[in-house]
């Protein structure tokens, strides 16, 4: 006996066959409201940047959905979190579409906004960036060395810095 309803299927069907899509709208509206919130303490900022997201984030409701909600407005949708990481999203995001595991669309109007509009307010406010400021070399061969086992694209200049003092053990 087959459970599956025809809207249940249709549902499935559009899932699996979507391309997986970027979403920009999030980090607009969690820069905007970082904005707007200078100089107030932490937790006040990233509870404004939540209520923001959450009172202005569009509702994108797909056909056929009774339960409805979704992070961005494609069906299968990434999401850029620059206050975390933006780095690695900047070098990596030409060629996002292009990449063998985990390619996401992206045009360039996207890439033009996230590189004029939300990367300069994030330079040097990234947690990324304040957690590579208190390591000394070697945790941050180490921080690279996850992030690339993790799927981020590392910098590679502290590991060829540390492949010269060490020889190229591998032992990381």
């Amino acid at each position: 006996m087959n459970m599956v309803t025809e809207r249940i299927e249709k549902i499935r069907q559009n899932y699996v066959n979507a391309k997986p899509a970027i979403s920009c709208e999030r980090a607009w509206l969690w820069t905007e409201s970082h904005k707007k919130t200078e100089g107030l303490p932490v937790c006040i900022r990233r509870a404004r940047a939540f209520y923001d997201c959450c009172d202005q984030l569009t509702v994108h409701i797909f056909e056929g959905e009774l339960v409805v909600g979704a992070i961005g407005e494609h069906r299968k949708c990434g999401i850029l979190t620059p206050e975390f990481s933006w780095l690695w999203v900047d070098k990596e995001m030409d060629t996002f579409s292009s990449r063998p595991q985990d390619p996401y669309e992206m045009t360039d109007e996207q890439r033009k906004f996230m590189r004029e509009k939300i990367f300069p307010y994030w330079k040097d406010k990234s947690l990324e960036e304040a957690f590579l400021d208190l390591t000394d070399d070697d945790d941050t061969v180490a921080a690279r060395a996850a992030a690339a086992l993790s799927g981020a694209a590392p910098e590679t200049d502290g590991l060829e810095k540390r492949e010269e003092a060490h020889g190229d053990e591998g032992d990381l």
